[in-house]
């Protein structure tokens, strides 16, 4: 998944700020690095060496076995990376853990598993000092960013499978009911979720942040129904539509981003002194038969200017076919270029003729972008011919060149301008003020001169 900048810099800001919710009154806020950093690079490196968990655990065992002492090289190997981690555990099997004692000493051999390089990381970190505080609070794993697409039908397997798992993070009573927070095992993400909304707060004035980054996989796999999933909020969210809450389609932070063109336009002055300009142009890239063409074009069509480029270029092939000169693509750029001048009054410059169709040169500093909304009534075409062809009727839309990109944009969803005053209301501010300044001249003038 890739971000652009402004959303790394969101998210970035969004998980401080959950920081400051859940770490406050246990670190002071210029301590939350000593916990946000080295939890996320531990994630991080959580996440990469999963993939290869198990070949690196057997390939261990097998060196354990045989004696070997030096087993560095080779379980890099395994892991495919620079480094490795041969506890039994993961961050997300480690979530299983219900009490704290046991995920300390769990969390810590976990630690002692990584390889030395990533030992002298941790080490810098001095982050061991910090996992007292953590358990103690209870606040260890609530910053997750969950294994993309990942299966966890081990982990539920070992929980007793769908039918028979009765951990009450995952069997919550509501209003009589029993509702199963449980997802299909081929993607975990929506596990990781549902785990930390057991971990909320509702006992504070603020209550609980909580920030997952997921990418699109668990809404592909969701089983959940539209019913099931409203139960969720009204059950943890006590969730009210408002100005400053809302609920939003995903298709409500899509965008197509088109690409815009419009026609080069370019004007021909075939005068004397912009011929000898020409020339030594054609001289200094090796075209010389080209400036003769021009200069036989020029006594036949007159200097111009001329405002068809298309029409001088058909006359400069001419021109040049009678010397058996060819007019190839890199001479006729060097007409565009270094003849021609871009003129908004002249005729654009054809690029493929056919019997159906006419395609123009594209003007690259005319050349623009667009983001139209995914729910954009009507479309890409409908935002077209609104919001460009009124303004730019020669413009068109290059199809391959549209990219379909999300943002989560707060201003455009929530953001409300306040209104602009009337005229009336400034009106009467001026003659206020007017009023206010009548006679002060003539008072400061007369305290200078007194009579």
């Amino acid at each position: 998944m890739t971000f652009e900048n402004g959303q790394l810099n969101w998210i970035a800001g969004f998980i401080w700020n959950i920081a400051d919710d859940v770490l406050r009154d246990v670190y002071v806020r210029g301590k939350y690095r000593d916990v946000i950093l080295p939890m996320t690079v531990i994630r991080r490196l959580d996440a990469v060496l999963e993939p290869t968990k198990a070949a690196v655990l057997k390939l261990n065992d097998q060196l354990d076995e045989a004696g070997v002492a030096n087993k560095e090289g080779a379980l890099c190997r395994a892991s495919g990376n620079a480094f490795y981690n041969i506890s039994p555990f993961t961050l997300q099997n480690l979530r299983n853990r219900a009490r704290q004692q046991q995920l300390k000493a769990d969390f810590e051999t976990y630690l002692d598993g990584f390889s030395a390089n990533v030992h002298e990381i941790l080490d810098k970190f001095k982050f061991r000092n910090q996992i007292p505080t953590l358990v103690e609070a209870d606040i260890l794993f609530m910053l997750s960013n969950p294994p993309y697409g990942k299966s966890w039908k081990t982990g539920l397997e070992r929980m007793g499978g769908k039918k028979d798992l009765s951990d009450p993070r995952f069997n919550i009573q509501h209003d009589g009911d029993e509702l199963r927070l449980i997802t299909r095992s081929s993607d975990g993400q929506l596990m990781f979720l549902v785990n930390k909304l057991t971990k909320m707060n509702h006992d504070t004035p603020l209550g609980s942040r909580i920030a997952e980054v997921h990418n699109g996989s668990s809404l592909k796999n969701c089983e959940l129904s539209a019913g099931q999933i409203r139960e969720i909020t009204d059950l943890f969210l006590q969730f009210e539509e408002t100005d400053r809450s809302k609920v939003f389609p995903n298709a409500a932070f899509g965008y197509w981003k088109i690409t815009v063109e419009r026609p080069l336009r370019l004007r021909v002055d075939l005068s004397e002194s912009r011929r000898e300009t020409f020339r030594r142009a054609c001289l200094d890239a090796g075209e010389g038969p080209l400036a003769d063409a021009v200069d036989r074009t020029a006594d036949r069509i007159g200097p111009g200017p001329h405002f068809d480029f298309n029409a001088v270029k058909d006359a400069v092939k001419s021109a040049a076919d009678e010397k058996g000169t060819k007019l190839t693509a890199k001479r006729i750029k060097l007409l565009q270029t270094a003849l021609a001048e871009k003129d908004e009054a002249a005729e654009p410059v054809i690029k493929k003729k056919t019997k159906k169709s006419v395609e123009y040169e594209p003007d690259p500093d005319l050349r623009d972008t667009e983001q139209v909304p995914l729910l954009e009534e009507g479309g890409v075409e409908a935002f077209f011919q609104r919001e460009a062809l009124p303004h730019v009727p020669d413009a068109w839309i290059v199809p391959d060149k549209t990219r379909i990109g999300y943002e989560i944009s707060f201003t455009r969803h929530f953001y409300k301008p306040a209104p602009m005053r009337t005229l009336e209301a400034i009106k009467a501010d001026l003659l206020d003020i007017q009023a206010e300044g009548e006679g002060l001249l003539d008072r400061i003038i007369g305290e200078r001169n007194p009579a």
